[in-house]
């Protein structure tokens, strides 16, 4: 795998209508983060903690009253488990979220702050 892409790894500051549907006050400093480790191989050996840790830390050091989301899908186990491990907890559960291959799937809103 030497030089592969192994993960994608985003940040983003939420927009308002973002905030209204996760349940924020529009004048709340709120980031979206987004991992996605593809390689298999990958996975199961640190390497999400590692990146969103770091991401998080990154984030919250700057504005430590800043609150960072993810939306794991709510069968996403592994995920779910990460997100925990690293500080966040299930604020909210989002019915019908996301269309992807043909059905509708739930998500939850997870927050550290």
């Amino acid at each position: 795998m030497d030089g592969a892409s192994m993960a994608y790894l985003q940040s983003y500051r939420l927009t308002t209508n973002e905030k209204k549907k996760y349940g924020y006050p529009p004048s709340k400093t709120a980031m979206g983060m987004d991992l996605f480790i593809g390689e298999v191989s990958f996975w199961n050996k640190g390497y999400g903690t590692t990146l969103v840790n770091m991401l998080t830390e990154n984030i919250i050091g700057e504005d430590p009253k800043t609150i960072v989301t993810v939306d794991p899908r709510v069968e996403n186990e592994r995920a779910i488990a990460c997100y925990k491990k690293c500080g966040f907890t299930i604020v909210k559960r989002l019915e019908k979220n996301e269309w992807h291959e043909g059905k509708w799937h739930d998500a939850y809103i997870m927050q550290k702050s």
